[in-house]
């Protein structure tokens, strides 16, 4: 048996705008390079796509492909600089939990990035090449109204072609002695 237990899951919650929970799927701009400071409040809600039935239910930015699904997300390009996709879970808890994630790049493109802000500072940044994947693990002492987010970059510049973001993301009570 499990000594911790699955309080939110990205991949079971998510869902389209008619409901509630707390999940939100959000895109924004930054430079060519990628260095602009992230700011939290700036970010753009994603409008909601069901599917044509040939691929899944998304939230999408402006451009072609610029989307979050279930499973993961695209970041894209925005007036020649980078588009962040931002999937965002926002604390309904107090106290000690974990943070964990799976991120994947894609096995096509130049890579993806993946950053994970908390309230707006940074506490994890990794550009994957093809194929890599990461395992994203953070102890945080959260308070209601906290806001993290899971973002996908476009890597190593601004060509997303390809650049698919896999990412499932659990928050866990800390393990029960």
């Amino acid at each position: 048996p499990r000594k911790d237990e699955v309080l939110f899951d990205s991949y079971n919650e998510f869902s389209g705008p008619d409901k509630t929970n707390s999940w939100g799927y959000f895109y924004i701009a930054n430079n060519k390079n990628g260095t602009a400071a992230y700011d939290p409040e700036k970010v753009i809600p994603m409008e909601w796509t069901p599917s044509p039935g040939d691929w899944a239910d998304m939230w999408c930015g402006p451009g072609k492909w610029y989307c979050i699904s279930v499973g993961g997300g695209q970041p894209s390009n925005l007036d020649g600089g980078q588009g962040w996709s931002v999937r965002r879970w926002t604390s309904t808890i107090e106290g000690k939990y974990r943070i964990l994630a799976k991120a994947k790049a894609s096995s096509q493109g130049d890579g993806v990035g993946y950053k994970v802000f908390i309230d707006g500072q940074e506490k994890f940044s990794k550009i994957l090449k093809p194929k890599e994947t990461a395992d994203i693990d953070l102890m945080i002492d959260m308070k209601k109204g906290m806001r993290v987010d899971f973002i996908a970059t476009p890597g190593p510049g601004v060509d997303a072609s390809y650049d698919t973001a896999g990412l499932r993301i659990q928050v866990l009570t800390l393990p029960k002695q």
